[in-house]
């Protein structure tokens, strides 16, 4: 998300006609990753990886749709703010599957790709 927004700041500040604060947007998206990050791992192990890493999902998604929707540069910030909470919940979770396949030797269920964080995420979600 961080990626897209750097990419593509410009033409977001130019169509919410805020130019002056434009770096306010990723910001907000490290500043809410850095905020959830120290739960996540605690929050898995009240309520479970898999919730945990649908609910980081769902925070992802609110937050890409309040930032396509947005009107307002407030807006803005709030959809970056949802988005930086989920990606550090479901970096955080990918990251916490790996170690643990890892560590405990376990093979992989379910394989998307060679790319081992994809396929952690796969695995907590359908575990």
């Amino acid at each position: 998300m961080v990626y897209f927004v750097g990419g593509s700041l410009t033409f977001i500040e130019k169509g919410l006609n805020s130019t002056a604060a434009g770096g306010w947007m990723p910001t907000a998206y490290t500043l809410a990753l850095a905020a959830v990050a120290p739960f996540v791992g605690y929050m898995q192990d009240l309520f479970g990886k898999r919730y945990i890493a649908l609910f980081g999902a769902l925070l992802l998604c609110i937050g890409c749709v309040l930032l396509a929707t947005a009107n307002t540069f407030r807006q803005a910030i709030i959809g970056m703010s949802f988005a930086g909470a989920g990606a550090g919940v479901g970096e955080l979770t990918g990251l916490a599957g790996y170690v643990f396949h890892n560590v405990m030797n376990k093979p992989l269920t379910a394989t998307v790709s060679q790319n081992p964080y994809q396929s952690n995420i796969v695995d907590i979600l359908l575990q």
